[in-house]
């Protein structure tokens, strides 16, 4: 994937940096100036704080004698809402919420004069929480009802206790008491203007005013940090090495080992005291033994501190207490839930959990609450719409439930039976729609995790399951895996139209990363097993003409690709008889563009265009896939032709009708930087060039359409003999362009770096206009984010993307042009 434009962590300016120069840190600094700021926030954050005068009659605060790692930007966060009366921190079981609010507490930065500290995990406290908090401020007649007019009774004789004092109360662990005790609070708040609530839980009071601070896992290491100075980069590294190395003083994080803990720190999502549990067994096994054993956690990680509090004692014990009290709903889907493997949307989601018992809105309704629990992570800022996923300790645990449950078949049953479902138009066209190649890709973990479910039941639905992960394998080039789990499915018993489908599949797969003679092996295979049609395999009925069609269609293209070109057309032809017969007209287009290229290579380039331009008039305009595979295919027969401005019409136009999708758009703009090349204008070919290569690389598009290596031979040629200077910059603009702003140049809006006329807002989402006017008012992303409702990467991420689209430098560019512009 190519990187998006960098930019400055202090003061968020662009950084120029060469993408020929692989950054190896996570953060980027414009200037030494920014860097020294950086320095300074990190030794105020590890710094061990000033103790906190003791005030007569507050309760003291817990000390903590190991040795606080990381959360920088959450202590900041919290610095920032120092004047909201009720944050809320929340998060998922073990990540560290108590220790993060008392680190605060600590701090100058908590700005109060008093701080009373009441865990409510300790025996009484919950059940009699007004008593608890009238005896920790010395408050008279404070009753421990919840009904009638008790609230606003207890309210006011704390508030005589409080007076004007300004008192931080925190409440840790409330997720006991956020039903019961709600509106207490919220009249406690109301009556004692000089009080501040600093509250930690699993689940927010959902109270009016109330800031809710979601904490997550601390920082992981990246997929490229492998040494071990490279890996203490990570918050989560860090707290391992700590810990174990505390426990341990013969734990050394070396080379032999630092692999091996960066996967144990992503496995363990990064959650603090699943990293404590870990790092108590150093000593006891090495660190890949301990990785190997994380499959089961309930009974590797049991070792914790003898002093915790019994929910921290164990990974059982800390998950148990938020499992526990969910009705049997909630317990329901929390447990099913644990066969998806990756991020999951609605649709899916009440599949697996059972559709004839959950509705739709039903289980939405589940999954809201399981979200407002922090026992599953939603996000809304995907391009796909909501999706949710759970951590993989909280998947494993939910897994091991599921099995105690009996639920284990079922579950798997109903989760292969609805991706068989979404599976089955691949066996009913000839050409598969760009949706459901986009699902597929989507879906890649659960078709993975589901086909390894199906081998080991012996499930005949496997051979389709890994018919499907050929596509989303070969755009990730693991040749080897797509051979390994296609040859043990080809010997499983299975109708005869899934195994033609997934030979075709390997085919074709084979084929785009190159090795040609096993893909027109496995098409020959698809073929034969096919015969007329209507072949037999294993005493069953292969099925539908589109099965025999797309196997001679791939092998069509093996044989064009190694030069028999009479035996390519003829195969295609084959084709294209039986779809004239029983198919569609996009299955009808997709014989005929097989036709059209090979008659292209063939040199035959008016029958090609004959071809094509029937193909062209034939396709009806809604069908949007069909017809931009055959712009694509018109402009490289004009192109192959030398009619250049012909083959710029066809790119433009499949420009035009193309989402914005990386893996799609890089085609046409490389065509289109040919054309241009030919035209004489070569700087601009050079950037339609680089925007197409890092539209290729960010989508992970490896396989090659016929013409791609003589236009990239020719576009090689163009850049050497260009400017290098030139070329590196057009390559660094290039990298940070959007899709829809490369689209934009090549359909003749200006070079990002040459516009001259104001910005315009209506390219901009509503939450970018509102983030924008909030830089305009000074707030810092963590206000905005406060405002909005999101988390701070979120806003980082919306004013990354804002400045990219309207090619803003600074964060006081968006402030000036925000005042100038969205409010007029």
């Amino acid at each position: 994937m190519a990187p998006s434009a960098i930019y400055c962590t202090i003061c968020e300016s662009r950084i120029a940096v060469p993408s020929t120069r692989r950054t190896e840190t996570h953060q980027q600094y414009c200037s030494n100036a920014c860097r020294q700021r950086a320095y300074r926030r990190r030794q105020a954050a590890t710094a061990p704080p000033a103790a906190r005068p003791r005030q007569a009659g507050a309760a003291p605060l817990p000390l903590r004698l190991d040795k606080f790692i990381g959360r920088a930007r959450e202590l900041e966060h919290l610095r920032m809402l120092a004047s909201k009366r009720l944050v809320t921190i929340t998060g998922p079981p073990g990540a560290g919420k108590s220790r993060l609010v008392l680190r605060h507490v600590e701090s100058p930065a908590a700005d109060c004069a008093e701080a009373v500290w009441l865990d409510l995990e300790k025996p009484g406290n919950a059940e009699r929480l007004p008593h608890v908090i009238g005896k920790a401020l010395h408050a008279g007649a404070v009753t421990d009802e919840v009904c009638g007019g008790a609230d606003a009774d207890n309210a006011h004789a704390l508030f005589a206790a409080v007076g004007g004092r300004r008192i931080l109360l925190v409440l840790d662990n409330c997720e006991q008491v956020v039903e019961r005790y709600a509106r207490f609070l919220e009249a406690l708040l109301i009556n004692c203007p000089g009080l501040r609530i600093l509250a930690t839980s699993r689940e927010a009071f959902r109270i009016p005013g109330e800031t809710v601070l979601g904490l997550g896992p601390l920082s992981l290491p990246a997929a490229t940090e492998s040494t071990p100075k490279a890996l203490l980069r990570s918050e989560a590294a860090q707290l391992f090495v700590e810990r174990a190395s505390s426990g341990n003083p013969n734990f050394v994080l070396s080379h032999a080992n630092s692999a091996a803990v960066a996967e144990l720190c992503v496995e363990l999502d990064g959650l603090p005291l699943l990293i404590e549990f870990a790092a108590h067994w150093v000593g006891i096994l090495t660190v890949t033994e301990l990785l190997a054993r994380l499959q089961q956690p309930t009974k590797v990680l049991t070792v914790g501190s003898r002093t915790a509090s019994d929910r921290h004692s164990s990974f059982l014990s800390a998950f148990a207490s938020s499992y526990d009290p969910l009705d049997a709903a909630e317990q329901a889907v929390f447990r099913r839930l644990s066969v998806l493997s990756g991020p999951f949307d609605l649709e899916l989601a009440t599949a697996v959990c059972d559709c004839a018992a959950f509705s739709t809105q039903r289980s939405t309704e589940l999954l809201t609450r399981l979200c407002a629990k922090s026992l599953l992570v939603a996000s809304v800022d995907s391009p796909h719409g909501a999706e949710f996923r759970q951590y993989r300790s909280v998947r494993r645990y939910a897994g091991e439930l599921l099995e105690e449950a009996g639920e284990v078949e079922a579950t798997w049953d109903r989760l292969v039976g609805r991706l068989v479902d979404l599976l089955r138009p691949v066996t009913e066209r000839v050409t598969v729609p760009q949706a459901l190649l986009t699902r597929l890709d989507r879906l890649h973990h659960h078709l993975l995790s589901a086909a390894e479910w199906t081998a080991r039941a012996d499930d005949a639905r496997h051979v389709l399951l890994v018919a499907a992960l050929t596509r989303p394998l070969r755009a990730r080039g693991d040749d080897a895996r797509i051979g390994q789990l296609g040859e043990r499915a080809l010997h499983m018993a299975a109708s005869g139209t899934d195994h033609a489908v997934l030979l075709t599949e390997m085919a074709e797969a084979k084929r785009a990363l190159g090795s040609v003679f096993d893909a027109m092996t496995y098409a020959s295979r698809a073929v034969e097993l096919t015969g007329d049609g209507a072949g037999v395999h294993g005493g069953q009925a292969i099925e539908g003409y589109a099965v025999r069609a797309r196997a001679l269609l791939a092998l069509a293209s093996c044989l064009r690709q190694i030069g028999h070109l009479a035996a390519a057309r003829a195969t295609a032809r084959q084709a294209l008889d039986i779809v004239t017969a029983h198919g569609t007209a996009p299955d009808e287009a997709a014989c005929l563009e097989h036709l059209a290229t090979t008659d292209m290579a063939a040199g035959d380039l008016t029958q090609a265009t004959r071809i094509i331009s029937g193909v062209l008039d034939s396709l009806p305009e809604h069908d949007r896939t069909a017809t931009t595979r055959a712009l694509d295919t018109a402009t490289d027969i004009a192109l192959a032709g030398g009619e250049f401005s012909r083959a710029a019409a066809y790119a433009s136009e499949s420009l035009r009708r193309l989402p914005e999708d990386p893996g799609l758009l890089h085609r046409p703009l490389g065509r289109l930087a040919a054309v241009t090349a030919k035209d004489g204008s070569e700087l601009r070919a050079v950037r339609l060039a680089e925007s197409a290569r890092a539209l290729r690389e960010r989508g992970g598009v490896i396989e090659q359409e016929w013409l791609d290596g003589h236009v990239a031979r020719q576009l090689r040629v163009l850049t050497e003999r260009q400017d290098p200077a030139e070329v590196e910059r057009a390559r660094a603009v290039a990298t940070g362009l959007s899709p829809r702003l490369a689209r934009a140049f090549a359909l003749g809006a200006p070079w990002p770096h040459e516009t001259t006329e104001e910005p315009n807002s209506g390219v901009l989402s509503s939450r970018q206009v509102d983030i924008a006017l909030f830089v305009a008012e000074g707030l810092t992303n963590s206000q905005i984010a406060n405002r909005l409702g999101i988390s701070a990467r979120t806003v980082a991420t919306h004013l990354a993307r804002l400045r990219s689209d309207l090619d803003i430098e600074s964060r006081a560019q968006v402030a000036a042009w925000a005042r100038t512009t969205l409010r007029e």
